[in-house]
């Protein structure tokens, strides 16, 4: 760790509190810091379940064990790291210098492969997670808290970084604009969940989520539209309390709780996934045909397995031509297209959390085999599994794609 005389400096350049006279390179070599280097600043920002696994410590075992923590995080970085500091609650700040020969491709690669390996550590060790947010490279030590600001901007955006990952602030397109597309989408999930239009709104969610990551949304915007769409969805239920109270209650939850609850996007997205999923199975559209209503339930409970129209025809004692043109009439789609649809917005989830192997996913929405499920994939979304996996990835790798 590095000495309490570095550390005071250090502080104090940050805070923008160092007096004039002591910003120079004499004052630098004293300190061990060699003002040739180039300098940059990460801050590393703990996720709920570290929080709350501190904060469940006693003062004694709490300082131990974090002490233990930052040690890991040092392995990590050495030996470029000047100091280590503790400005906030719940994030830790990392002084590094860099060889002046890199160049900054160099730099981004390097460290992010830092940052990924102390991840997958923190992961094995602890399965807790953090996000890093690195400033910007900066040639003057005493310009370093231009870095610290930006890696603090970069905070804002935690949501749409995610745990586990990070980003640098020298990014294309890097911009606090905000689009009103997004607003538009929640007015747009409002009306299908009023018509009960599960399919589409499913899609809706999942064009939300990826909105929100493409144009790099801050944290407050995050916050604003999944709270929306918490509140639109107790607002559909609440003339229903008795059967819906559960997830009534849920939801209240995760507006109360937001910034106690989610670390970042895919756990705001899972979340609502898991409560409208829910929903979906229990209220196909009151408007529909009682044949038609029946014929979803058993869709989205059994979808996963071989069905056919003539066994779901058989289980309502129809014709399996006359609930063929119903299910065309009713939901303007036919059967085989709405099972389709349904298994592959199920599919799309699971390349989201990233967790299961393609053919494992295949197999888990009613594929017989790899090549039957990427093949259909393709048709519905143009591209195949293993394509939209990556673009994914991308996204989350560089949200700026």
């Amino acid at each position: 760790m590095v000495n309490n005389e570095c550390l005071l400096y250090t502080t104090n350049l940050l805070s923008e509190t160092l007096p004039d006279e002591f910003m120079t390179e004499e004052q630098l070599n004293t300190l061990g810091i060699s003002p040739d280097h180039q300098f940059l600043i990460l801050q590393l920002i703990l996720g709920k379940d570290l929080k709350s696994h501190i904060n469940s410590l006693s003062q004694d075992h709490a300082n131990a064990w974090k002490s233990q923590l930052h040690q890991v995080i040092l392995d990590h970085f050495e030996p470029h790291v000047i100091c280590f500091l503790n400005l906030q609650p719940f994030t830790r700040t990392l002084v590094l210098w860099i060889d002046p020969a890199k160049s900054q491709p160099e730099i981004k690669r390097e460290f992010g492969r830092r940052f990924m390996d102390l991840s997958e550590q923190l992961d094995t060790l602890y399965h807790y997670n953090v996000t890093g947010c690195f400033g910007s490279v900066v040639s003057d030590y005493f310009h370093i808290g231009s870095s610290y600001k930006k890696a603090r901007l970069l905070q804002e955006y935690r949501f749409i970084i995610g745990l586990g990952q990070y980003i640098f602030y020298d990014e294309p397109r890097h911009s606090d604009e905000y689009s009103l597309v997004e607003y538009k989408y929640v007015h747009h999930f409002e009306s299908l969940f009023r018509e009960k239009n599960w399919i589409q709104l499913l899609e809706l969610l999942n064009t939300i989520k990826h909105a929100l990551v493409q144009n790099m949304v801050n944290d407050s915007k995050v916050t604003y539209i999944y709270k929306e769409i918490f509140s639109i969805t107790i607002r559909q239920l609440f003339d229903q309390l008795d059967d819906y109270k559960q997830d009534i209650e849920k939801l209240n939850t995760g507006i109360i709780m937001f910034d106690h609850l989610f670390d970042d996007i895919e756990q705001v997205n899972s979340y609502y996934l898991q409560i409208i999923q829910r929903i979906t199975e229990q209220t196909p559209s009151e408007h529909l045909h009682l044949h038609i209503k029946k014929t979803l339930k058993i869709i989205h409970k059994h979808y996963m397995d071989d069905l056919s129209l003539t066994f779901l025809a058989d289980s309502l004692h129809i014709s399996t031509a006359y609930l063929s043109r119903l299910f065309k009439e009713e939901m303007d789609m036919n059967f085989k297209e709405y099972l389709t649809r349904y298994r592959i917005n199920k599919a799309k989830d699971l390349l989201d959390k990233g967790t299961l192997a393609i053919k494992d996913i295949g197999q888990r929405i009613g594929y017989s085999s790899p090549t039957q499920f990427a093949r259909v994939f393709k048709q519905v979304e143009g591209i195949r599994p293993s394509e939209y996996r990556q673009v994914l990835k991308n996204k989350v790798d560089d949200p700026f794609l």
